[in-house]
Order: structure tokens, then C-alpha cells, then sequence
């Protein structure tokens, strides 16, 4: 139980921190580039798939390799 609970922590924190760091980073790109207001607004969706898929991505190396 205690590993599951760890293993989803990790998943959670890897995406949440994935996601903010995306989130800034396109936000300061598009913001730099002059771009319009919408498209500023749709970094918050690519930060979003960005951040699902680094926390898909460390839940199946967790599982892969954690110990049985």
C-alpha cells in the first residue's frame, strides 16, 4: 500500500512541476514573441499535455522497475 501511495506521489509531484516549469517557460516565449492574448492563453493546454505526459512517463518507469 505504502508503495502505491509513493509511487503516485512521485507521478504527481514529476507532473505538477513538469507542468509549472512548461507553463513559464511558453508563456515567457510567446510572451517575448509578441503574440496575441489566445495564444498566450493556449500555452496553459501544451503546459498541460507536457506535464500528463512526464507523469505517464514516470509511472511507467516506477512501475517497470520497482521491486517485487
Amino acid at each position: 500500500m505504502l508503495e502505491k501511495i509513493g509511487i503516485a506521489a512521485l507521478v504527481v509531484l514529476v507532473a505538477s512541476e513538469s507542468f509549472a516549469f512548461s507553463e513559464a517557460i511558453l508563456w515567457a516565449a510567446s510572451a517575448a514573441a509578441h503574440l496575441s492574448t489566445a495564444l498566450q492563453n493556449g500555452t496553459f493546454i501544451v503546459a498541460g499535455l507536457i506535464g500528463l505526459a512526464c507523469g505517464y512517463w514516470i509511472l511507467r518507469s516506477a512501475l517497470a522497475h520497482r521491486a517485487d
